[in-house]
């Protein structure tokens, strides 16, 4: 897949996955964007729960330091062609992306890189690239799609 991408197979096991779900979707809001409209539907559809300084989560991926991102995407829910590098402070920086799919119980939702294609994920494998990549997730047609995104940041 190029320099600038690496997947690495059964990052997670799907007990540590199931577990994510469990512990961090109680808390789910819709998901906002950067642009003028933070809820625009054109964009993006999901909902989403945001966190940091998990000691756990950093020593299991071993990069610090983490922001992570509990998503959830039903029926029709995506998110269209982004990157991750900007963020709304300034001098704060998304540098890499991490993402895990938490399940596999659901139809559509394929994860693709501008210039990759559609990234062959299974549950529990983590795909990092660099976060000024455009990528976006496709509509979900049947199910509920459960991801982390991981962000390695600047600061």
């Amino acid at each position: 897949m190029g320099s600038k991408v690496q997947i690495t197979r059964e990052n997670l096991t799907e007990d540590e996955c199931f577990e994510l779900i469990l512990k961090k979707r109680n808390k789910l809001k819709w998901a906002t964007t950067l642009s003028f409209n933070p809820y625009d539907s054109e964009i993006r559809i999901s909902k989403n729960r945001i966190w940091k300084n998990d000691k756990e989560l950093e020593n299991k991926f071993q990069k610090s330091p983490l922001l992570f991102q509990l998503c959830e995407y039903s029926k029709g829910h995506f998110y269209t062609w982004h990157s991750d590098y900007e963020t709304r402070d300034p001098k704060l920086k998304r540098l890499k992306t991490g993402i895990v799919v938490l399940n596999e119980d659901f139809e559509g939702g394929e994860f693709e890189l501008e210039h990759y294609g559609i990234c062959d994920l299974r549950m529990g494998d983590i795909l990092w690239f660099d976060a000024r990549l455009l990528h976006q997730v496709k509509p979900i047609t049947d199910g509920i799609r459960y991801s982390l995104a991981i962000w390695l940041l600047n600061k």
